[in-house]
């Protein structure tokens, strides 16, 4: 018998894991140490659309499915918000949006529109440096 931390205090231990118990994940993790890494994940700074223009594709997406369903609650990826502590009125917010197969991460500031930007998720190969962009689910 095992049991398996999801969250808080001992949820990053090494041999947590929610599929195997710690003697298993522990023999994988060992394995697994010895196997270069050869991709990451990392966001890069784009210029295939504006903070406004795939805020707006956004918003036509919900109108459709909204048209379609009647549902008004949707499932969307956001980011934690920022603070701007010399003006708490300057309001953050960023969102996660797939447009064209391909994932933006946009973030917005109430008060400093040059302040926008737009990121695109990338596959990185860490051996050459290679940048492609990351496949959307």
């Amino acid at each position: 018998m095992y049991s398996f931390q999801a969250s808080g205090w001992g949820c990053n231990e090494f041999c947590n894991d929610s599929r195997y118990c710690p003697d298993c994940k522990k023999v994988i993790g060992e394995a697994l140490e010895k196997v270069p890494i050869r991709f990451g994940f990392t966001w890069a700074p784009t210029k295939d659309f504006t903070a406004e223009e795939l805020l707006a594709y956004r918003d036509e997406q919900r109108a459709k499915t909204e048209a379609a369903t009647g549902c008004r609650v949707f499932g969307e990826r956001v980011t934690l918000p920022l603070w701007d502590m010399h003006d708490p009125g300057n309001l953050h917010s960023g969102a996660v949006i797939v447009r064209d197969g391909k994932e933006y991460k946009v973030e917005t500031w109430s008060k400093k529109p040059e302040m926008n930007t737009v990121e695109i998720a990338m596959e990185e190969n860490l051996e050459t440096g290679e940048l492609k962009p990351w496949r959307a689910l």
